[in-house]
């Protein structure tokens, strides 16, 4: 006699964990303790503005809120340009020119780090007089400039991966030596018969 299947699910336990688990490694929480981070970072900037330059708030907020724009828009100026660099490679044109504008973006990003860095420990300097608080204000900032930095090269390390899925699929379409677009079955008799081909 056959004994029937019987429904076997995870453990609630286990599925809880499971769920914790997704949630955690999930990139949608970094990405949040990364704006939330920003968030504070606009209202020290705020408060060393102020203090430091004795502007009102309706000038310092703005500033502050453009320090930390500049910041979030130097990361995704780095994730673009090293993006179009790789497409570049890819393609096989315009690498120098891709180059070039990927480092300087790198460059800039962490100009904009250093700023944040240095206000982190000039504010709280200014508050306390305290090298050690200065110091691990600075700290802070520090994990938090990381966190923005290594946000940017994973997000372009899965669009690299994607780049080069669509560039196989691609090269699987069209002809290897002049890349005229082809269908599989005609690739063989293509190839062979390629005025571009490279003779022995």
């Amino acid at each position: 006699m056959t004994t029937p299947a019987r429904f076997q699910p995870v453990e609630s336990a286990r599925a809880l964990l499971n769920l914790v688990y997704e949630v955690k490694f999930s990139r949608h929480v970094p990405l949040t303790v990364i704006l939330l981070s920003a968030a504070y970072a606009v209202y020290r900037s705020m408060h060393y503005l102020k203090a430091t330059f004795h502007l009102g708030i309706w000038i310092a907020l703005p500033t502050a809120l453009f320090i930390e724009l500049l910041i979030l828009g130097c990361g995704a100026l780095v994730f673009i340009t090293f993006r179009d660099a790789y497409v570049a490679e890819l393609r096989n044109e315009d690498q120098d020119i891709a180059r070039i504008g990927a480092w300087g973006s790198l460059t800039l990003l962490g100009f904009g780090l250093a700023a944040l860095l240095s206000i982190a420990a000039a504010d709280a300097w200014l508050m306390t007089e305290d090298a050690g608080a200065a110091a691990i204000m600075t700290l802070i900032q520090i994990g938090q400039s990381g966190m923005i930095l290594i946000f940017v090269v994973t997000a372009l390390l899965d669009e690299r991966a994607k780049l080069r899925d669509q560039y196989a699929d691609y090269r699987r379409g069209v002809c290897r030596w002049c890349g005229a677009p082809i269908t599989p079955n005609n690739r063989a008799r293509h190839e062979n018969a390629c005025p571009q081909r490279p003779q022995p």
